[in-house]
């Protein structure tokens, strides 16, 4: 008997950081048919072009926001990290709102 297993695709889209309030980050997804569901875990990262000490341009992975989400409402998603996550720069969150930067949400489960 042979059997098929169906790849998982995994879920990303680009989106917007809302609000930025302690660990919980409320983004808008920018595509309509993105499907995210109440309780999977995803990571919010952000890209930005910076300059090495010798001055040469690197691009630059920052972990926006990482854990299940919490609620889903049309395109905004509100994602809730644990506070103790060493990952997690909150500083890269709020640089990202405040220039309104592209965040890449992606599903990790």
């Amino acid at each position: 008997m042979i059997v098929f297993k169906r790849k998982k695709r995994s879920l990303s889209a680009p989106a917007r950081i809302v609000s930025a309030d302690g660990n919980k980050v409320v983004v808008e997804v920018e595509i309509d048919k993105a499907k995210y569901r109440r309780g999977q875990v995803v990571v919010a990262t952000v890209s930005t072009k910076e300059k090495t000490t010798e001055g040469k341009p690197v691009i630059v992975s920052d972990v926006v926001a990482q854990g299940p989400i919490a609620e889903v409402s049309g395109k905004r998603v509100t994602i809730c990290s644990s506070r103790n996550n060493p990952i997690v720069s909150r500083r890269a969150a709020t640089e990202a709102k405040k220039h309104d930067t592209k965040v890449n949400v992606r599903v990790v489960q």
